[in-house]
């Protein structure tokens, strides 16, 4: 039986480049670009038509940042009849994205946090909260189900363990939270 949840590592591209991720292990993070063969669309596309055919009805979309691979939203439009979750650090959205978001109906976006404003940006670059913050308020604003993306670690869980920190985000409009 296979599981009705893929997860897509779509892009090992990333915007940002800190300390812990894979992408910028690899090189391709910041503002340098990969020359290697990476899948496209239409790749995504076939993968997505393979997963429907063998009864995946969701799937996961983590990256690097996933909105770095240009047609994502067009791609979870397009297949209108199963769910989508990206997974994103938030920077890479903008007022088109949101827009675009907007019009799908089976797409929700979960924003990475480590904690608060000090952790986050500590570990992924200066100004990175307060953006995945805004996203977040925008995602809300514009219907397009959001949340956060916690990885709980002996720096971090005391603060979660705090219902007042998640109630922060639940009033930003979170509307799931994934902690691992």
């Amino acid at each position: 039986m296979v599981p009705p949840i893929m997860i897509m590592s779509i892009t090992n591209r990333c915007n940002l480049k800190y300390k812990g991720c894979f992408a910028s292990t690899l090189g391709n993070s910041g503002r340098s670009t990969c020359n290697k063969r990476t899948m496209d669309s239409a790749d995504w596309y076939r993968v997505i038509d393979q997963g429907r055919g063998l009864g995946v009805f969701t799937f996961l979309v983590a990256g690097g940042e996933p909105f770095m691979l240009p047609d994502l939203v067009d791609i979870c439009g397009r297949n209108g009849d199963r769910v989508f979750v990206i997974f994103t650090n938030g920077t890479a959205l903008d007022g088109d994205l949101f827009d675009n978001l907007r019009k799908t109906a089976n797409t929700a976006v979960v924003l990475s946090v480590e904690r608060g404003e000090e952790l986050t940006d500590e570990k992924r670059g200066e100004g990175v909260f307060e953006k995945a913050v805004r996203s977040l308020e925008a995602l809300n604003k514009v219907g397009v189900p959001g949340g956060i993306s916690v990885t709980i670690t002996r720096r971090n869980f005391r603060f979660w363990s705090d219902e007042t920190n998640l109630d922060f985000f639940i009033y930003r409009g979170a509307k799931l939270a994934f902690f691992t």
